[in-house]
């Protein structure tokens, strides 16, 4: 306790003394704006801790306020408003002690990078459990301070110690701690620290001898290798993703703007935001129809238990948004995405109004640079349903060709994918004014030129959803194979099972024996199954690709217009 008052008075308040605050200045009896948490892993220890602390901050600034507890036996309102608290740089609180309970699932690092440890568990996951409370994405500070105490007298930090000075040593010979050492590790630790528990650790973190632990262990580093394989064709996978994708967040706050307008209300409004220090740019939102006040819920300050949900409402306004993550957990705004509930609900009334109402224009004219002749887009979608409407495949076609306006469009190139890309790049582009307007002048040729265009539009349809079949067809081959596979090496393991089992009862004690014969009689029930099964399901499963309708659909027409032409 002397060494965490120490700690306390040093980096928190200087006035925190065993016994209280008694001839302190008033400026010592200030805190700093430093936090910190002290986890336990028994209750009782915390209540110990609560009450030496409240006595030794008696007499400090807010001593009442600056102590919270998290612990198991909290109802979930109430953990809400700890780390509602903890988290708020506003709040007095200044230290919180925790058990094990809040060692996942509580994010905590908003305003603390510093984190104590009364006891150590000697599972190394749960202590990393700990740590990753502040040691997260979005804390502010660039360090974080994660430390525990030590008792030179006590049998287990001689142990630790050991433990922590073997483990450096064989990763700076082996450049990490495999999968043996650590079982063996934990073998000697699980039996309970004694004298001999130094010496026992010391043999277990030596080199692994016999020809089996040589064995075990390049294992591991086979395993790793493979990891590292599934990690890089993971990454592969997410550049090609966001590749075809192409989210930009500015493209984000567009259709966010225009769809706030398609309400009939006003677009967003300009405003910054304290990112940690930084001013940062931030949007507000305009007011909205009441049927939207359960989504504006989500862009509101978390609601405080004893205020009704009219009164929130009334009194805290829905925060400003940001469509770039922030740095910090505490920032005062809302980052919008596109899985966000506002954005989704935006995103269905544009689907709504695009593909069936018709207040919403299905010719566009968009500026557009380093051309000089006008280029006019004709866009459809081609949809490939499954068994019971279920949506198999949908993409955007576009056909597009030079535009003149004595003669109209061109006959479009097949295989044209420079049209494609050079929309989808103008659409991900924020809006750029044609000047002047062709509007007016388009307007009388648009019918005309999207009919040019649609039996363009439908072969090239055509030819994408038969693209789109032969992968389905990959597809649904490969998890079919995949499926029977699994189907077969289960049957072959309840024949292994069933023979091996198949001996005489009455060895084993009544229960026993009464237990393995219901066993063998569910594994005789499920081979029966299985033989059915390994011919139906992956018939099955296939059937679930099979295209039993497709349809195609005009979106709109699009004129690519040079800037200034």
């Amino acid at each position: 306790m002397h060494a965490l008052v120490a700690w306390i008075r040093r980096h928190q308040c200087p006035a925190v003394a065993i016994g209280g605050a008694a001839d302190a200045s008033a400026a010592d009896r200030r805190w700093s704006d430093r936090r910190l948490i002290i986890f336990t892993e028994y209750a009782d220890t915390l209540g110990w801790l609560h009450r030496q602390l409240s006595a030794h901050l008696e007499g400090t600034d807010q001593a009442d306020a600056r102590v919270m507890r998290f612990h198991g036996g909290m109802a979930d309102d109430a953990r809400t408003d700890v780390k509602r608290a903890f988290n708020d740089p506003a709040h007095p609180v200044r230290i919180l002690l925790a058990t094990d309970a809040a060692r996942e699932g509580i994010n905590l690092q908003g305003a603390c990078a510093d984190l104590l440890h009364i006891d150590i568990p000697w599972n190394p996951a749960r202590l990393e459990q700990r740590n990753g409370r502040i040691d997260r994405t979005l804390q502010p500070e660039p360090e974080v301070r994660c430390a525990y105490f030590v008792y030179p007298q006590r049998p287990a930090d001689a142990v630790l110690d050991t433990l922590v000075r073997k483990v450096a040593t064989i990763r700076k010979e082996l450049g990490s701690v495999g999968t043996v050492t650590l079982e063996r590790i934990e073998q000697t630790l699980a039996a309970g620290i004694d004298a001999d528990t130094a010496a026992r650790l010391e043999a277990a973190t030596a080199a692994p001898p016999g020809r089996q632990a040589i064995l075990d262990e390049l294992e591991t580093q086979r395993a790793r290798a493979r990891l590292q394989q599934d990690t890089d064709a993971a990454r592969a996978t997410y550049d090609r993703s966001a590749e075809i994708i192409a989210f930009e967040p500015d493209a984000l706050r567009h259709v966010v703007d225009q769809g706030l307008r398609l309400l009939g209300a006003a677009g967003l409004a300009p405003t910054t935001v304290d990112d940690g220090g930084t001013a940062i740019d931030a949007w507000t939102l305009p007011p909205l129809p009441a049927d939207w006040d359960a989504t504006l819920d989500t862009l509101r300050p978390e609601r405080p238990r004893d205020v009704p949900p009219w009164e929130w409402r009334r009194r805290f306004p829905p925060l400003p948004v940001v469509f770039k993550p922030t740095a910090r957990l505490t920032t005062h705004a809302v980052h919008l995405h596109l899985e966000h509930p506002l954005v989704r609900r935006l995103l269905a009334r544009f689907r709504a109004q695009g593909f069936a109402a018709h207040d919403l224009r299905r010719v566009a004219v968009l500026g557009l640079t380093g051309q000089r002749t006008p280029l006019v887009v004709a866009i459809g979608r081609v949809s490939l349903f499954g068994p019971g409407a279920s949506r198999l495949h949908d993409e955007l076609i576009y056909v597009g060709t030079p535009w003149r306006e004595a003669g109209g469009p061109e006959a479009p190139a097949p295989n044209d994918t420079k049209t494609r890309t050079l929309i989808e790049r103008v659409l991900r582009e924020p809006p750029r004014p044609v000047s002047p307007d062709p509007g007016r002048r388009l307007a009388a040729h648009a019918a005309a030129d999207f009919r040019f265009l649609w039996p363009h539009v439908e072969a090239e349809a055509e030819a994408r959803a038969h693209d789109a079949r032969q992968l389905l067809d990959a597809r649904a081959h490969a998890e079919q194979q995949a499926l029977h596979a699994i189907l077969v090496a289960q049957r072959q393991h309840l024949e292994r099972e069933t023979q091996q089992t198949s001996f005489d009862f009455g060895d084993l004690p009544k229960d026993a024996a009464r237990q393995r014969q219901d066993d063998v009689r569910h594994m005789e029930q499920r081979l029966r199954a299985l033989e059915t099964e390994i011919v139906t399901e992956p018939a099955a499963l296939a059937d679930l690709y099979a295209v039993r309708q497709a349809r195609v659909e005009p979106v709109g027409l699009v004129y690519l217009w040079p800037v200034g032409a």
